[in-house]
């Protein structure tokens, strides 16, 4: 790729940027209401494909399977989960499945485990596996529909197949692909919908990453692929027009013992798998749909077109680098995931500890955890930019969360120039938090993000600014999705560390983006974006709202 080319890819992913944003006199481009009669199914599914009951594990030896334990590397795992039926069924179950049924009046709607804006779930995924007793005893393709947690078999193939498709990769390995339908977004959303359905891509990397954890397995995200290559895989060639379902990215999952330094499936072994016969007829989600060119447009500019390997900075390698212990506390992890909730109001009261504010960053680093972070082989683009509002022993201010300390120096350039950049009382030294400035920033909070009450009414709430101009300029326009899935992937974190200490989150798509970089921050070019807002605290629940269990056999 000339570089003349690659520029003016990234000039046109700065473009949709900047199209998408929401500005204090106007809102991105969308309807501005909601067609019900064009609302998406919620559910891809396959008609004419073999469905295979997956089963719904919730035992009390699963759910008494230590939260914290699952950040970090099991080496001396002597449990590890068999790759069989029951494996696959609690990974899905743990990360992509359906959490609970919600009803208000005549009103029904599913909440699931991997979180998304809006509740419209515009992400799909994919299992790529060998033979496997109860599936199938040829290699195979297939389907995961969250509604009934089932895989839905699309493609069988044999074995010998199979052993040059994983060539190079540990003898037990799996795969799980991700995809986006943008129509499931664009609905509600219009031009704005790219960057929420890739928000969704990365949480559900981190549901995933974490789910394989505990069961003692480890997922690692294939960059060597093409988004052609990756249609082949997933079977979505045809997959086009208003509801057309764009490949994402492919997670390799093999035990935690395991080396991985294979990341790449050889381009003739993809042209063999583009002659399988598929089962399978995808459903139609929308009766009329609304033309979005320019969400189609990123689309298509963002698209890795080759599967060369990628030299990625400074990956994270080796073991985590802990100094302090980590607060013990005896929850479950399934109980988290389950039970993860996205806030819809927060009661304006309810404070944290200065400490347990220390440890819902500290498992934020990368450094400090293994997992989900090791799954993305790039080193660390997001930082927390925090308005605090009740943490006890803190003041109220402005702090900022530096996750890849390489970038302090630039950080503090960037930035306004009155900022203090001081360490907090009471802050670990291995957690690079600083105090910008103290102040009641409960409205500048609200303000920003697009005048809800809920980023001023909790604990504290924050925006992800993320380094931008330079990884696209070093990588290219297909990186931009990637920024949105760290941001995810984080956020993922974020849920369960609230769930864990007994409030809840929720992760914020609204926001005003010049003024959040610019005027909060004084950050005036594009060397740092704002790309995704959280709010955490004390959650008000709706008492109208029934709660039903996902499933019932």
């Amino acid at each position: 790729m000339s570089d003349s080319y690659q520029k003016k890819q990234v000039d046109e992913v700065v473009a949709y940027h900047h199209l998408s944003k929401h500005h204090f006199n106007r809102y991105a481009p969308s309807l501005g209401y909601l067609d019900w009669a064009t609302q998406p199914d919620s559910y891809r599914r396959y008609a004419g494909a073999k469905n295979i009951p997956l089963r719904k594990i919730d035992s009390d030896e699963f759910l008494g399977l230590s939260y914290e334990s699952v950040f970090h590397a099991k080496t001396d795992w002597h449990c590890k989960s068999d790759l069989n039926i029951d494996l696959i069924s609690q990974l899905f179950f743990d990360s992509l499945s359906l959490s609970a049924w919600k009803r208000a009046g005549e009103s029904r709607w599913a909440l699931r485990v991997n979180p998304s804006s809006g509740n419209l779930h515009p992400t799909e995924s994919y299992l790529l596996s060998g033979p496997m007793d109860s599936i199938s005893d040829k290699a195979f393709i297939a389907h995961y529909s969250s509604d009934e947690h089932i895989l839905e078999l699309r493609s069988e193939f044999d074995v010998s197949l199979w052993n040059e498709v994983r060539k190079g990769f540990p003898d037990e390995v799996f795969f799980i692909g991700l995809s986006s339908i943008y129509w499931r977004e664009a609905w509600k959303y219009g031009e704005r919908a790219f960057r929420y359905c890739h928000h969704d891509v990365g949480h559900a990397i981190g549901a995933i990453s974490l789910a394989a954890s505990s069961l003692g397995w480890q997922s690692k995200l294939i960059e060597t692929l093409s988004r052609e290559e990756l249609s082949i895989l997933f079977g979505l060639r045809d997959s086009l027009g208003p509801e057309a379902e764009h490949p994402d990215c492919l997670l390799a999952i093999t035990p935690q013992a395991a080396d991985v330094n294979q990341t790449e499936i050889a381009k003739d072994i993809i042209d063999q798998l583009q002659l399988l016969d598929w089962q399978g007829k995808a459903n139609q989600l929308s009766q009329s749909h609304v033309s979005w060119p320019n969400l189609e447009k990123i689309a298509a500019v963002t698209t890795k077109a080759n599967n060369e390997p990628i030299l990625f900075d400074n990956p994270l390698r080796g073991e985590e680098k802990t100094t302090e212990e980590y607060t013990n506390r005896s929850v479950s992890f399934r109980k988290m995931v389950r039970q993860r909730r996205s806030a819809v109001a927060m009661d304006g009261k309810t404070s944290i500890r200065r400490e347990q504010f220390y440890q819902i960053l500290k498992k934020t680093l990368p450094e400090e955890n293994r997992y989900p972070y090791r799954t993305l082989p790039w080193s660390s683009k997001v930082h927390f930019a925090i308005f605090i509002h009740r943490v006890e022993n803190l003041e109220s201010g402005l702090y900022f969360l530096i996750r890849d300390v390489e970038q302090t120096e630039y950080l503090k350039r960037v930035a306004r120039s009155d900022f203090l950049w001081e360490k907090p009382v009471g802050c670990p030294e291995n957690l690079p938090l600083f105090k910008l400035l103290v102040a009641d920033v409960r409205v500048a909070a609200k303000q920003i993000s697009c005048l809800q009450d809920i980023a001023a009414e909790g604990c504290f709430s924050l925006g992800m600014i993320t380094q931008f101009q330079e990884p696209l300029q070093k990588y290219g326009a297909w990186f931009y999705p990637r920024l949105y899935w760290e941001c995810g992937l984080v956020g993922q974190v974020l849920y369960l560390e609230a769930e864990a200490i007994g409030i809840r989150a929720t992760g914020i798509g609204c926001f005003f983006d010049d003024p959040m970089h610019r005027d909060i921050l004084g950050i005036e070019d594009l060397s740092y974006q704002s790309l995704y807002h959280f709010t955490i605290g004390g959650a008000l629940e709706d008492t109208r709202i029934e709660s039903h269990p996902a499933y019932i056999d």
